[in-house]
């Protein structure tokens, strides 16, 4: 006789017959009948919380996708803001160029008048 398998003899035939427990059909054991509800309950419990997880995903969609499209809309303007800004700088250097070499003393004097202004600015 097995733990892992009881048997239990059968009077006069010197036969021994499983425990009526793990023949199909038989009724279970309390114990049985607690694990099946509470196994039935994790099923319930963990279909609800998918299922809640899936109703929030949803609602959540919309206003992701609005904000992924406003980040989109405010990286190309941004994009466009620097470009601009740059072909800006670009022409505000040539136009410095253009001048210093048009009115070199004059582009030299103001150098230095800038660099007095600085140096009593840092006292």
């Amino acid at each position: 006789m097995s733990l892992a398998n009881p048997s239990y003899p059968v009077p006069g035939t010197g036969q021994t017959l499983p425990d009526q427990s793990d023949v199909p059909g038989t009724p279970l054991k309390p114990q049985d009948t607690q694990q099946s509800v509470t196994a039935e309950m994790m099923t319930r419990v963990v279909k609800g919380a998918h299922e809640t997880i899936d109703q929030i995903a949803e609602r959540a969609m919309p206003p992701l996708e609005q904000l992924e499209h406003g980040l989109a809309q405010t990286g190309g303007a941004l994009h466009d803001k620097a470009e601009q800004w740059r072909t800006t700088g670009d022409e505000w250097a040539e136009s410095l160029r253009g001048s210093v070499r048009e009115h070199p003393l004059a582009a030299l004097a103001a150098a230095l008048a800038v660099g007095v202004v600085i140096a009593r600015l840092a006292r």
